[in-house]
């Protein structure tokens, strides 16, 4: 796997104490960053820059999207990626 950004870094490990107690979980490189499977789906993925791209429940993707700093994620110019949502780091 590719070198990790101290910002990428202290998000990966912040998401690794969350999940520690889930018995199937991994990290594989996967849309430019670093991704945390449990039970083989991405959960989240954190950027290079601390971005995070988190696989979100449809009835709780709208809830999220009000919430500051979220915002719909997309894959290309213009392509929603349904059930996930971009944030920054600071949110």
């Amino acid at each position: 796997m590719a070198a990790m950004t101290p910002e990428q870094r202290s998000l990966v490990q912040r998401v690794r104490d969350l999940v520690d107690d889930e018995p199937d979980v991994r990290e594989v490189s996967m849309f430019g960053g670093r991704a945390i499977m449990v039970n083989d789906k991405m959960i989240v993925s954190v950027g290079k820059s601390g971005d995070l791209l988190v696989r979100v429940d449809a009835e709780h993707h709208g809830a999220l999207l009000a919430e500051p700093g979220a915002e719909q994620a997309q894959m290309g110019a213009g392509r929603d990626m349904e059930g996930y949502s971009g944030a920054c780091m600071g949110v």
